[in-house]
Order: C-alpha cells, then structure tokens, then sequence
C-alpha cells in the first residue's frame, strides 16, 4: 500500500505520501481534534477515488477545518466536492496559468481570488502578463456559492436574440470535459500504483509458493520473468500515458483562456467563438486514440493476471500431499520460506498446513484486488469515449449554427441531455453539478453517487 503519512506542527496537520483508492486515513484521527489546519504540501499522487474518500472521511467527523498549500490539479478535483465552503473553507491553492513563458502554477490565496472576482467579475482577464485557466467564479466557489453574476466583463455580443449565458456555457462544458481528463488521469496513475504494488506481492507469494510446490510435489519450472517484467511495462506504460493525457490537459486550458479572450474583448467575433469550438472539438477527438490505448493495455495486464491461475492448481496438489505425513525438514522449509512465523520447537503439520491455506487465500485475494482494480481501465475508457461521443454531436450540429438553421442554446442543451444521459462515474455526476447548478441530473443518471468503485 502506497505510503500515507502526517505530522503535526502547532495546529497545522501536514500530509505527506500518496492519497489513493487504498489509503488508510486511520493515522488522521489521533491528530484532528486539536487541528485547526491540513496542509497538502507533500502530497506526492492522489485519486480521485482517495480525494473522495478522505473528504467523507473529515466530514463524518463533523469538525470545522481548513485547506491550505493545494496543488492545482488537487484543487480543481477537490472544489466539485459540495463539503467545501461548509465545514471544510480553502486558505489558499495553485491555479494552472499562462504567460509568454508557458505553463506555470500561479500561488492564489482565496482572499486574493475572491477580491479578484469583485473588481473583474468572472474573468480576471490578463493580469500582469498572465492568463488564468480557470474563472474566478469556480476557484471562489467554496467561499462565495454559485449565485455570482458572471456576465459582468463579458463585452462579447450575442447574436441572434442569444443570452450572454448561452456563451458562457462553452466555458463551463470545456471546464468540465478538463476536470474529466485531468481526474481521469490520476486515477489512472493510481490505479497502475495500487496493480503495481498487489503484482509484485502476488509474483513475491507465488514464487515461494511454487518453491514448496517443486519440494514436496513435483520438480516441474515456472518462468517468473514474463510476470516480473510487467511491473516495468506498467510503469513504462503509466508514465508514457500520462504524458499524453497532460498534453491534452493543457489544450483543454488553452481554449478556456481562448473563450475568456473571445468573451472579455470588445471585438470579439462570432467567427472567432466559433473557431475555439472547433478546437475544443478536437482536444475532444483527440482523446479517442488515448481510450482505445487504455483498454488495449487493460486487456493485456488482465491476460498476464488470468494466466497465474495455474498457481491456485498447486493449492489441490498439496493438499493431497498434506493428507500424508510430512517430515520436520518439510515443514521447518516452509515455514522459513514462506515467513510464516512459526515457532520451530512446537511445529505441527496441522498448524503450517492451517497458515499455507492463509497464504493461498491471501493470494486470490491479490488476484481479486488487481481484477477490481483494472475494472477502473474500463470506466476511464468509458469517461473518455462520453467526451468524444459529445464532440461528435458538437461537430454534427455547428455547420446548423453557422448557418442559423440552428440557435446555439439548442447545441447547449442537446449536450447537456448528452452528458446527463451517460452519467456512470461520481466524477462526472458532481462535475456536471459543479458546472451546471441549474441541472436536475438525480432522475437521469445511470449510476448514484457512491455506487462506481473508483469514481
């Protein structure tokens, strides 16, 4: 299990390590009641699947507490969760930005984004030299709600009878499909830790498995290096992979800052508006490659779990042999082999054939854990596919609009019914109302919230 630590200094409670699926927040508990603060400065990974647990986790408690030192991929997952701004209140967070120097996380206290959001309103617009990716409505929302004005410093004028909300929609989907991606391929990184770390305790236990099996049953050989090399693959995988989803996480940005510049400039054109949607489009289709890429690697590391099935055969074999007499040497070789911790001077063949069986049942439970876990390959798959199916029906019905044959609160609303009606993960139900306020999604979605394992 990946490594979860915190230490106290004064009232402030410092995380450290891996917020993941598996983490054990037990270790919190004998620090919270005199903790006024919980920093995430040392947070290495994390999950969503860890972040919603961990936020349940605090809230159960029922205790007033707050967030500081949040990285912004962190933070933009943490604020759909609706337990902020109520006992839980943010000090202060990164948020991805951009200047002619790149990409940089920007420092932003929520007293600074919230004084922001009253003197600009939604946007903060080009401040210094440096554009947000992300509005000012959002980041504040733990501290100011969602009943914020936010057409105030929109100058772009609709056409065709069209509300300014109806624009800003686009920023909100594209915000949305962002949290999707960038979620996702946490997750994902996560879940390749938690296969990881149950893969090499499963080759570990089955490897001294088939040692007992080779002295006592048959000298047969097992070839353990097709299943040792696929830590490697799957960290080789997970670091290629993640690569190409950031990329994706930064075009995402980029129109956020696209449709900011369109809707905040006194001459933004309709043509231009339109021509962001069309790179939002393909940032969309461009996550189609990378789902068929995710499920391809599903299926191959399931193929490797499935084929070290044979070892559960090995479980009959020495249970026949241990209906039979084995010698003191026997025993004594598979209690040091195994570690079961026996005391050598009472050994008893009942009680080493009693910690065997725990062995073989600590090893399906492996099995069964690396087998939930890959389940997760699919729902990211599934995720990706939902906001590529949306860009097809996006690109299907703009050459209408562009013609007028069609309004564009008919494409919002023909995208939300989309999005609503494919809703399998707690990501994108929360997502969808972080966004969308105004949507009524609890007689819509597929799933509840809580019923997915990894979302």
């Amino acid at each position: 299990m990946a490594e979860f630590t915190v230490q106290k200094s004064g009232n402030v409670l410092y995380l450290s390590g891996y917020l993941e699926d598996t983490t054990d927040f037990a270790p919190l508990d004998a620090h919270l009641p005199d903790t006024k603060t919980i920093s995430f400065k040392k947070i290495f990974s994390f999950s969503w699947l860890g972040l919603q647990n961990f936020v349940r986790h605090l809230t159960s408690l029922n205790q007033d507490l707050c967030f500081t030192d949040i990285q912004a991929a962190l933070y933009r997952q943490l604020l759909v969760f609706p337990e902020l701004g109520q006992r839980i209140k943010i000090l202060d967070f990164e948020v991805a930005a951009y200047s002619d120097d790149g990409r940089q996380m920007l420092p932003m206290t929520m007293a600074k984004a919230t004084s922001l959001l009253e003197e600009f309103g939604c946007f903060a617009g080009n401040l210094n030299g440096i554009m947000l990716a992300a509005s000012l409505d959002h980041l504040c929302r733990p501290a100011v709600g969602s009943a914020v004005d936010r057409t105030v410093r929109v100058a772009f004028h609709p056409v065709g009878g069209e509300e300014v909300e109806t624009y800003l929609f686009w920023y909100d989907y594209a915000s949305f499909a962002l949290l999707n991606v960038e979620s996702c391929a946490y997750a994902q990184r996560s879940s390749l830790l938690v296969i990881e770390e149950m893969m090499w305790r499963t080759i570990l236990k089955a490897k001294n498995l088939h040692f007992v099996y080779k002295v006592l049953v048959a000298d047969d050989e097992v070839d353990f290096t097709r299943y040792s090399s696929l830590y490697q693959e799957m960290l080789n995988y997970s670091n290629q992979n993640f690569e190409r989803i950031f990329a994706k996480i930064r075009s995402f940005e980029i129109v956020l800052i696209k449709f900011e510049e369109c809707l905040t400039e006194s001459d933004g054109s309709l043509a231009d508006f339109v021509g962001v949607i069309q790179e939002l489009i393909i940032a969309l289709e461009g996550l189609s490659p990378i789902a068929a890429t995710i499920d391809a690697t599903g299926a191959e590391i399931g193929e490797k779990l499935r084929s070290l099935a044979f070892v559960s055969e090995w479980r009959t074999a020495l249970t026949e042999h241990f209906q039979q007499s084995v010698d003191t040497k026997g025993l004594q070789m598979i209690n040091r082999k195994l570690k079961l911790g026996l005391n050598i001077d009472t050994l008893s063949q009942e009680q080493v054939w009693e910690r065997l069986g725990e062995v073989f049942n600590e090893l399906d439970d492996e099995f069964s854990r690396c087998s939930v876990a890959l389940q997760q390959f699919d729902l990211i798959g599934q995720v990706f596919q939902h906001r590529v199916t949306e860009s097809m029906l996006i690109k299907s019905m703009m050459p209408d609009f562009v013609s007028q044959n069609v309004s564009l609160a008919a494409i919002n609303q023909a995208v939300l019914d989309q999005v609503g009606d494919r809703l399998v993960t707690d990501l994108e139900k929360l997502g969808l109302k972080f966004f969308f306020p105004e949507v009524e999604i609890e007689n819509r979605q597929r799933a509840a919230a809580g019923d997915m394992m990894f979302f």
